[in-house]
Formats: C-alpha cells, sequence, structure tokens
C-alpha cells in the first residue's frame, strides 16, 4: 500500500520514544527517596538522611521526569501522524479507480457468429486425420482461419502445453463475453437508384 513503508519508520519512530519515556521514568522511580523505618523505630540520624535524599533527589526526579514528558508527547504526534496517514489510506476517496475495461472488440458477421457457438462450452481445438479442426457442441462450423483471428484478439483460450492429438479445450475470454454482447451491425441495405426520367419526343407538323 503507498505510504505503509513511512508509517512502519514512524511507528518505529513511536516505539523507541516511548522506550526512551519508560527508560526515564525508571530512573525517576529508582532516584525516589526510600520511605522506610527500620525496627524499633525512626532515629534522629535517619531523619536527617531522609531530608538530604530528599533534596539530592529533586534535580533528579525533575530532570527524568520532564524527559519522560518530552518523549510521551513526540510518541503521541507520532501516533496521530499515522492513525491520520491509515485512514486516509482506507478511506473510499483514496482508493485507486480501477482501470477502464478496453473496448471490446469490432466482429465481422463470420466472427461474431464463429464466437458465439464457442461460447455455448466444449469446443476443442483438435488434430483429426492430419487436420486442425475446432470441434463445437453444436457441429457449429468454425474454420481454423476464422478460430486463428478470435485468437489472435485474445478472445479465446486454449492450453497450448496440451497436445492438439489429445484436444484443447477452448474457452472464451472476458473480452470475448464483452465482444459477444456488441453484435456486429447488420449490413446496410443498397440505396435504390432511382430511373431517370427518359427524354420524351414530341413530333409534330409544321405549317407550311
Amino acid at each position: 500500500m503507498p505510504g505503509s513503508r513511512e508509517s512502519l519508520d514512524a511507528l518505529r519512530a513511536g516505539v523507541g520514544t516511548a522506550s526512551l519515556a519508560a527508560s526515564d521514568l525508571a530512573h525517576a522511580l529508582a532516584a525516589t527517596p526510600l520511605e522506610s523505618i527500620r525496627f524499633g523505630g525512626p532515629t534522629e540520624h535517619d531523619e536527617q538522611f531522609r531530608g538530604q535524599e530528599r533534596t539530592e533527589a529533586v534535580p533528579v526526579l525533575t530532570e527524568h521526569l520532564q524527559e519522560a514528558a518530552r518523549q510521551l508527547e513526540l510518541c503521541s504526534t507520532v501516533c496521530r501522524y499515522v492513525a491520520h496517514g491509515i485512514s486516509e489510506d482506507l478511506s473510499p476517496a483514496a482508493a485507486p479507480a480501477p482501470a477502464p475495461l478496453p473496448a471490446p472488440a469490432k466482429l465481422n458477421t463470420k466472427q461474431y457468429e464463429a464466437l458465439d457457438a464457442l461460447a455455448k462450452g466444449g469446443a476443442q481445438l483438435e488434430v483429426r486425420n492430419r487436420r486442425t479442426r475446432i470441434a463445437t457442441i453444436d457441429g457449429a462450423a468454425v474454420t481454423t482461419a476464422t478460430f486463428g483471428s478470435l485468437d489472435e484478439l485474445g478472445l479465446v483460450h486454449h492450453d497450448a502445453s496440451v497436445s492438439l492429438a489429445r484436444g484443447r479445450d477452448i474457452t472464451v475470454t472476458a473480452g470475448g463475453h464483452r465482444a459477444l454482447a456488441r453484435p456486429p451491425a447488420p449490413p446496410s441495405a443498397p440505396t435504390p437508384v432511382t430511373p431517370e426520367p427518359t427524354a420524351v419526343r414530341t413530333s409534330g407538323r409544321t405549317g407550311r
């Protein structure tokens, strides 16, 4: 899918920033003073030690928490970017338009009748008595020349790996079915010739 490489790179960066944020949070947790009490209760020395630990921990905690917040904000931005890109890629408007189908082949009457006979199924291209012929299910005559022209147009299919002596099944392709949906126009009737009017000669007597 277009843009998938960029999305994967962004996700990898997002995982990296989340890992850095987790590391900073772990360091902040490790720097947090332990508020524990010894057996027998706290002593004056313990209170002084805790106060010193808190003072020393404040800048360390602040640094790690700020860095973790920055990394998490960056990770959030990356996730929003990836989610927006995926939603755009999956939207119907972003889907590529299907390629237009080629115009159906124009056939003459003989080609159309032959293709119609082959579309009924059961036709085979075979060799009988050393002659190549096309056998149809209803016995309709299809010459090898007509079949060859249909084959060149990509309207029929036969498996060339099968021996002609065994017989190759003939099928009509999708382009062939589109061509069958567009029968050839019937031949136009000849324009009648209107005879030209013949000149009429008149004869008469001339006065003297």
